[in-house]
C-alpha cells in the first residue's frame, strides 16, 4: 500500500471538508495531507507505510511543538548577545526549562513565547495501513486512521484538539493559503493549456 493510495482514500474520508491540499508547506514542515473543515478546524494527517518511518517521524521538530503545547511548556528562543565571541550557531530555538537555559547558555538573552501562540494544526492524525502501529505507543495528541485494502479508511482513534484557535482568522494562515491556491490554479491552467495544445496538434 502506497502513501499516494492512502492520500486518495483520505480525501474521500474528508470529502466534507472545505479545503484539502496534498504535500503542502502550510506550517514549518510539509504536511502529507492538510485539510480544513467547514467550521474552520485545521487538520494535518501524516501518512506512514512502515513502522521504521513512523519511529523516525519523531525526530522532526514539529513533534516537540505538539508535545510542548500539550504540556503547556513555553518556548525559549535564545538570541546571542555577542556574535564575535560566540559565533552564529547560537541563534537557535531551545526547548529547555529556565534553569537549564541559564546553565547551558548564560550569555544568551531569552525570549518567552506562550505555547498558545504556536502555529500548529488544531488536530493531528497518523494514517497507516491496518495494524501497522500495533504494539507501538501513539502520542496523546495524535489520532489514528487506518486504511484497509478495500480502500475504506476508518478512524481508529479520534484526534483530540491541541488547541481551538480559529487559524483561518489569522493573517499568517490567510496569506499562506492564498499563495498555495494561487499557484495550484496556475499549475492547473498550465496543464489544461498543454493538453489542449496537444489535442489540437493531433488533429
Amino acid at each position: 500500500m502506497t502513501a499516494k493510495f492512502i492520500q486518495e482514500r483520505l480525501e474521500r474520508l474528508f470529502n466534507n471538508h472545505e479545503y484539502i491540499l496534498r504535500n503542502a508547506y502550510i506550517f514549518d514542515w510539509e504536511s502529507d495531507l492538510f485539510s480544513v473543515t467547514k467550521t474552520g478546524t485545521v487538520y494535518e494527517t501524516e501518512i506512514k507505510v512502515s513502522r521504521s518511518d513512523f519511529r523516525a517521524d519523531f525526530e522532526k521538530e514539529k513533534h516537540k511543538l505538539f508535545e510542548n503545547h500539550r504540556r503547556g511548556i513555553y518556548q525559549i528562543k535564545a538570541e546571542q548577545e555577542n556574535t564575535d565571541r560566540w559565533g552564529a550557531d547560537l541563534n537557535m530555538e531551545l526547548w529547555y526549562g529556565p534553569a537549564r537555559m541559564y546553565e547551558a547558555y548564560p550569555h544568551c538573552r531569552q525570549k518567552w513565547v506562550n505555547s498558545e501562540a504556536f502555529f500548529i494544526p488544531n488536530r493531528f492524525y497518523f494514517a497507516t495501513p491496518p495494524g501497522l502501529l500495533a504494539g507501538l505507543k501513539l502520542p496523546s495528541y495524535a489520532g489514528l486512521i487506518e486504511c484497509g485494502e478495500d480502500g475504506h479508511p476508518i478512524i481508529v482513534k479520534s484526534a483530540p484538539f491541541m488547541h481551538k484557535r480559529p487559524l483561518l482568522a489569522e493573517e499568517k494562515m490567510k496569506s499562506i493559503l492564498l499563495d498555495k491556491f494561487h499557484w495550484l490554479a496556475v499549475r492547473q491552467r498550465y496543464e489544461l493549456d498543454r493538453v489542449f495544445k496537444y489535442h489540437r496538434f493531433q488533429k
